[in-house]
Parts: structure tokens; C-alpha cells; sequence
């Protein structure tokens, strides 16, 4: 009778030990399915002007900081940059008004919503040619987090007078800021070509890391009605994708966002807009995003985009991330796309853009508002993949590029990690069930 009890009980344990094991298993399968599922999903704009800019004054906008920031979130939006030009025209500087632009973005800040304050550096040196204004630096937006209490570095002043000042500067007074390559559209002319607007001291200084994001959207216009002149930009992301150093290195990699930038008229959130992956609505978990590079763009509505590569390890990498494979190595893309349930907003087309060219894609002859899928791709060089998704009535969405970069020495102990993992939780449940078959049986 004890025998028997003693029996039941080492039973009973061995069934909690395995029943343990299999919910972790779970669990993790379940974190593997959807590797987003650690962070919150915020919308905002990342890119706005209010009274203290040039443009919004020439189109009769007076719209405070304050007021600003209260638009913001009467648009509904999670976060919001205020990012005046440093220089009117290089005559007036924004230097005065810093600290109020700075004290609203804080002071508006609490648990449902983060103020960020920001300039743009707009160099505007440049020659007047047949189509314009011929731009040599082009704009950056920097954005800054609330404890940064340091100068501004305005482009009218020699010392950040080009790109590599003003990165050097960023990189001495303020590493924690993030830069933005502001509106990269065609009518602005040489902006990747890197004669000009980029230098190659760049990465020699270690400075181009700090650009963190790209505009890929900006005032969309599906239908075409007015287009905004500054309105090509995936032809221009693409360009800034490629390979534009002679060895064939990329150089930025950038994650994408979605601004509104004009009209110049202090209501942040109604264009194109940035969904960031944060673990929490703060301001150290809106930058951490952002220096993750954990955005997608869209233009304006708010789908929800998720897109991951599977490396032949069985690692996961969300978009915005690098990583590195063999050559001719399998990469496995995945993603999950969700839309409004209103009929407009139904997908009806999902494409894989790679180095300038669609790889694949799909169109849907009776558009649904939710897709899921997987496309497996053969990796022979350095390469960027982004996931495009288009509305029904010509909206879209545009995730951050994943970047994988090729080599040849990977170690093999790297590429067997998961399935060494995998293989001893299931000797050990074996050994379990043997142990449960003894006792059954003796």
C-alpha cells in the first residue's frame, strides 16, 4: 500500500514536471509566432512646425508651442514633435524661443502621451539651376529627449555649417538625440550623391550612425489632386538604399517613419504618420524605438504592420534590424497586416521591395482587411528588405527595412543554438516519460 502511494506520487510529480516543460514550450512557440508581442504600438509625427518657422508665418499660421502640442492630442496621437527651423532664412534665430518650445513638449508630457522637442537644420546653401534651388546639405530634424539641456546647433553658424559639423557637434554635446533625413524627395537635387550632399568622413568619424530614420512619407495625396511637389519619395528612399559607395555598401540604414511637415499649420497628425514598437508611452521608451529603428510609416491610416525575418539559425529579426548570413543562405520574411474594417481600407496589394526592385508581390482580387504570409529569399549579397502594403483607395503603409549583410565565417556553434535548445527539452521530456513508464510498469 505505501509502495503504491509512494508510486502515485512520484507519478503525480513527474506529470506537473512535464506539464510545466510543455506550457514553457508553448509560451515560447507562442513568442516565436509573433516576436512583436513584448511591445505597444504608438502613432505619432515626427516632423511639425508652429509659429516659429518661416513657413508657417508666409501661410498665416500662429499656432503656439502650447497649442501645439494640446492639437496633438486632440488628433489622438501617442507622441509629437515640435521641430521649428533653427534659422529663418539664416536671419532670425530660434534660439529664444528653445526653452519654451522645450518646457511645452515637457510639460505636455504625462501617461497618455510624450511631447519631444526638435529643430531642423536647414541649411539652405545651395545655387539657383533650371528647376531650383540645387541643395548641397539638404535638412536634417534632430529630436531631442526631455533631460537634454545643451545649445543648439544652427546651420547658419560656420562650425555646423555643413554635415559633418553639425553631425559633430550631435555626436560631442548630444549623443542622445536622434536625426531624421528630412522630406528625401527628387526636387531636391544631389542629395545622395556623395560628392555632395554626403561625405565620406562621415563614417570615418563614426558620425552617420546617428541618423537613425528617413522620411518615406510626406502630405500624401493618393488621388493625385494638388501633389505635393516634394511628393517622390520611395523612388528617392530607394536611391538612398542603395549602393552608394563604390564598395557596395550601404550607407545609412535607416528605419522609415511618416511625418506631416506641411501644411505648416500647427496640427500635428493629419498626413503621413510614424507607428513606433515601445515597451511603455515615455519618453526613454519613444527613443529607445526610435534608436531601434522599431517604425513603420504610414499615410495616414493607422494599420497595424508587422514584419520579421527568420536567419538560418532560426533567429528572429524584426524590421529595423540587421543581421548577418552566409552567402547563399535562405532568409524566410514574414509578416502580419491588419487594416480598418472599412471597405476602402481593405489591402489589395502587399509587395517586398529589395534593392529598388519589387521581389514579389501579391494582389488581392477581393481585397480583405487582415493578411498574413511568409516568402523565403536566397541571400548572395548585402541586402534590404521592406514590406509595402496599398489600400484600396491608395493609401499605404511601408515598414522599416531589414538589413542583412553577407559573410563567411560564421561559427557553426551559433547556427546550432535553438536546435541543441530544442533537442535537450526533448531528451528530457523522453527521459521523463521513460522514468513515468517504469513506475507504471515495476
Amino acid at each position: 500500500m505505501h509502495k503504491n502511494i509512494t508510486k502515485l506520487r512520484i507519478q503525480t510529480y513527474l506529470c506537473s514536471i512535464i506539464s510545466g516543460v510543455l506550457i514553457i514550450l508553448c509560451a515560447a512557440h507562442s513568442s516565436f509566432a509573433d516576436p512583436f508581442s513584448r511591445w505597444n504600438s504608438y502613432w505619432g509625427d515626427l516632423h511639425c512646425h508652429a509659429k516659429f518657422s518661416a513657413d508657417s508665418n508666409c501661410e498665416g499660421f500662429q499656432i503656439t508651442p502650447e497649442q501645439f502640442f494640446i492639437n496633438a492630442r486632440l488628433n489622438h496621437l501617442d507622441f509629437a514633435a515640435l521641430t521649428e527651423h533653427d534659422a529663418i532664412m539664416g536671419i532670425d534665430d530660434l534660439t529664444p524661443h528653445w526653452e519654451r518650445i522645450k518646457r511645452a513638449a515637457i510639460n505636455s508630457s504625462g501617461p497618455l502621451f510624450v511631447g519631444i522637442a526638435g529643430f531642423e537644420w536647414s541649411n539652405n546653401n545651395g545655387a539657383l539651376n533650371a528647376t531650383g534651388i540645387d541643395w548641397l546639405y539638404k535638412h536634417r530634424v534632430v529630436l531631442f529627449p526631455h533631460s537634454y539641456g545643451g545649445p543648439l546647433f544652427q546651420s547658419y553658424k560656420p562650425q555646423y555649417a555643413t554635415t559633418h559639423g553639425f553631425l559633430e557637434a550631435i555626436k560631442n554635446h548630444a549623443p542622445e538625440a536622434v536625426v531624421d533625413n528630412a522630406h528625401p524627395y527628387a526636387d531636391f537635387r544631389n542629395l545622395y550623391d556623395v560628392t555632395s550632399s554626403w561625405d565620406y568622413s562621415l563614417e570615418d568619424a563614426g558620425l552617420k550612425s546617428f541618423i537613425y530614420v528617413t522620411e518615406i512619407c510626406r502630405s500624401f495625396n493618393p488621388r493625385g489632386e494638388s501633389p505635393d511637389p516634394f511628393f517622390n519619395f520611395e523612388k528617392s528612399i530607394n536611391k538612398a538604399l542603395s549602393s552608394i559607395s563604390s564598395g557596395g555598401k550601404l550607407f545609412i540604414k535607416p528605419g522609415f517613419i511618416g511625418v506631416s511637415d506641411v501644411p505648416h499649420d500647427g496640427h500635428p497628425g493629419n498626413n503621413c504618420l510614424t507607428c513606433l514598437y515601445a515597451d511603455e508611452l515615455t519618453d526613454r521608451g519613444i527613443f529607445d524605438a526610435l534608436r531601434k529603428k522599431r517604425s513603420y510609416a504610414t499615410s495616414g491610416p493607422r494599420m497595424i504592420i508587422k514584419f520579421w525575418a527568420v536567419s538560418p539559425n532560426l533567429t528572429e529579426h524584426i524590421m529595423g534590424e540587421e543581421f548577418q548570413v552566409n552567402p547563399a543562405e535562405i532568409v524566410t520574411f514574414s509578416w502580419e497586416i491588419i487594416t480598418s474594417s472599412f471597405p476602402e481600407h481593405a489591402i489589395s496589394e502587399i509587395d517586398i521591395i529589395s534593392n529598388d526592385s519589387v521581389i514579389w508581390k501579391e494582389i488581392f482580387p477581393l481585397p480583405n482587411n487582415r493578411d498574413n504570409g511568409s516568402y523565403s529569399v536566397t541571400i548572395l549579397s548585402d541586402d534590404y528588405f521592406y514590406l509595402r502594403i496599398i489600400q484600396t483607395n491608395g493609401h499605404a503603409g511601408w515598414s522599416s527595412p531589414i538589413y542583412i549583410s553577407t559573410h563567411t565565417s560564421v561559427p557553426v556553434l551559433s547556427k546550432l543554438i535553438i536546435p541543441v535548445i530544442v533537442l535537450s527539452i526533448t531528451m528530457v521530456i523522453a527521459f521523463f516519460l521513460y522514468l513515468l513508464y517504469l513506475l507504471r510498469f515495476n
